[in-house]
């Protein structure tokens, strides 16, 4: 094929690790641009700067423009004698007054520049000096981002970018409030972004993984700052570990004879503490062995996890290393241990975030910003949506389409129109449409950012979608999620409930509808907590969803209105056999 000379074509991908036929390898250069931690360290120090001490940040520049101007003179002074003295006759150099004047230039343009250089080294000695007292910040956001960045690894749909995690970061830095003392700046500043950054990215977590997320955060601070090392953190996560051949010191006996608490491998994991990491653990087979009583007894507690360790391993061991030994000893144990430990060294914050509701989330919302819905069992983000909607009168501008078989090209006209007459759009189950969302929707949020100033800015897309790992990355950096699943636990499913509840409904019932409302919303939380006990709690596992409670609510005044007495056989009729008993079909169930 014909083609210019001057013809270059660049391809980008935003997959961590793209995988490439060999024969397209060969015939390209693959150049990787993932950012590392000391340079995005370096990019958030920057940012920092910037904001707290603008001037600094403006001198650095400029005596970094100017050396490297004074470096690209000495540089071009340089070639240019040596081509003057290279174009010149030996036994004419030094009668040529012309190349004479030129060197002498030179030196003396080279002295000045020199000087300056000198000057400007010191000056930026300076500035690095004042720019690493805030060194820590950029420290902190650097360690968050990678920690964010691989929570892909839990979920596909946890997917965000680099971009918004620096607007967290210096979203959080704006709204600090002024501190005198430095000190007390920088470690306001570290509180806020940390919890900022975990804030945002947490809402679109699945429950489950929240605590996951925190323990991470908390473990990698403590690994960057040395307070755990690598080989205790390796031991804490594998499964197994593998004795070297070189320990000198022989294995005892195991003494949990029944191997209830001590099974095999676990006392292979107490002799590898032993020896491989001596520095933390020497001693502990022995003790176990010759005080294995008060181990069983320690072991055998409710509550190992809070209880103290047997001798003087409670103060000996770190908090970390007491993971490991309870590791040894109740592996079911972990969570809660986790869930302690991210207690003690991050607060309680980032054990029971505060629920997100869609008046919090929206703001971070734009024409060019999607809102996207990760769905679960159980949980349905329509009439949430349709709420907040009629909260701000625009329920008849808000388009609501079902994704499927035919009906993307559909979807697109509707995008199409809202663009222009600022509507607002939901695509619901984006995931059963596998081919479109990869394709048209990709190329959709992508021309939304190119497009962003002849969109009218009331325009907004939100998307609903099962976790899918074919969703596309881009699209799920670049948007905002939203989880929506049913709470855990009583308590935070009356608080979800309630929430849903208007201020204004609330205030103007009377007081034996306030006591229904409420024994409404205790029932809803009860059998979605019935779930999770498997078959002693519901025989099959039924989908009741937000739909239920606020079908209910919606029918209690309407029945409580009509009649003087209260009406307990069509509550009972209405809102237990029909909305909630709908949909149980086994007879031991419905019993």
């Amino acid at each position: 094929l014909d083609y210019d000379d001057n013809f270059r074509f660049s391809i980008t991908t935003k997959l961590p690790n793209p995988h490439y036929l060999p024969e397209v390898c060969i015939k390209v250069t693959l150049i990787n641009f993932s950012v590392t931690f000391r340079g995005l360290e370096d990019q958030l120090l920057g940012d920092v700067v910037v904001q707290e001490k603008p001037e600094v940040e403006k001198k650095r520049d400029e005596v970094v423009v100017t050396m490297d101007k004074d470096q690209r003179t000495l540089k071009q002074i340089e070639i240019t004698i040596l081509k003057l003295l290279s174009e010149s006759q030996i036994e004419e150099i030094l009668d040529e007054d012309y190349l004479i004047n030129i060197l002498e230039d030179s030196k003396k343009t080279s002295r000045e520049i020199s000087a300056r250089i000198e000057q400007s080294e010191e000056v930026e000695r300076e500035i690095d000096e004042t720019r690493n007292q805030y060194k820590s910040i950029a420290t902190r956001g650097s360690i968050i981002y990678f920690v964010v960045a691989d929570l892909s690894k839990m979920d596909s749909m946890y997917q965000y970018s680099l971009g918004y995690v620096k607007r967290l970061f210096n979203y959080a830095i704006k709204k600090s409030p002024p501190r005198d003392d430095l000190q007390a700046r920088i470690e306001l500043l570290i509180k806020n972004i940390t919890s900022t950054v975990y804030t945002n990215v947490a809402r679109g977590l699945f429950e489950a993984h929240k605590v996951t997320f925190s323990f991470l955060i908390s473990t990698s601070i403590n690994r960057n700052s040395g307070a755990i090392q690598e080989d205790t953190w390796r031991t804490l996560l594998v499964k197994s570990v593998k004795i070297p051949s070189d320990v000198v010191k022989k294995q005892r006996k195991n003494p949990d004879k029944d191997m209830k608490f001590l099974t095999t491998l676990a006392w292979e994991t107490v002799f590898y503490l032993d020896t491989v990491l001596a520095r933390d653990f020497d001693g502990i087979m022995d003790d176990i062995c010759d005080n294995f009583e008060q181990w069983l007894q320690w072991a055998q507690s409710e509550e190992p996890h809070l209880a103290p360790l047997p001798g003087e391993w409670q103060e000996r061991l770190s908090r970390i290393n007491r993971l490991i030994v309870l590791k040894v000893w109740r592996f079911e144990k972990i969570l809660f241990a986790v869930t302690d430990y991210v207690m003690h060294e991050l607060g309680e914050f980032f054990i029971k975030p505060p629920p997100s509701t869609m008046d919090d989330v929206f703001p971070d919302t734009d024409v060019a910003t999607p809102f996207i819905f990760v769905l679960s069992q159980g949980a349905d983000p329509t009439s949430l949506l349709f709420k907040f909607a009629t909260k701000r009168d625009y329920m008849e501008k808000l388009q609501v389409i079902s994704l499927g078989q035919g009906q993307g090209p559909k979807a697109e006209e509707l995008i199409a129109r809202a663009k222009k007459s600022g509507e607002w759009v939901m695509l619901q189950n984006c995931h059963l449409a596998r081919s479109w969302i990869t394709t048209a929707l990709e190329k959709i949020v992508t021309d939304l950012g190119v497009e962003e100033k002849s969109i009218e800015e009331n325009f907004r897309l939100f998307l609903t979608s099962m976790p899918a790992d074919y969703f596309p990355v881009s699209v799920l950096q670049n948007g905002v999620k939203l989880t929506t699943e049913p709470p855990r636990g009583l308590k935070a499913n009356l608080s979800r409930s309630y929430n849903g509840i208007p201020e204004q409904q609330l205030e103007d019932s009377k007081p034996h509808v306030k006591k229904m409302i409420f024994g409404l919303c205790f029932f809803h939380a009860q059998i979605q907590e019935r779930r999770k006990f498997g078959p002693l709690g519901w025989n099959i596992r039924y989908e009741f969803n937000d739909s239920d409670i606020d079908t209910s609510l919606t029918m209690l005044p309407l029945l409580l209105e009509e009649q003087e007495d209260i009406p307990w056989d069509a509550l009972l009729f209405v809102i237990g056999h029909i909305t909630y008993g709908g949909r149980v079909t086994d007879d031991w169930d419905r019993r």
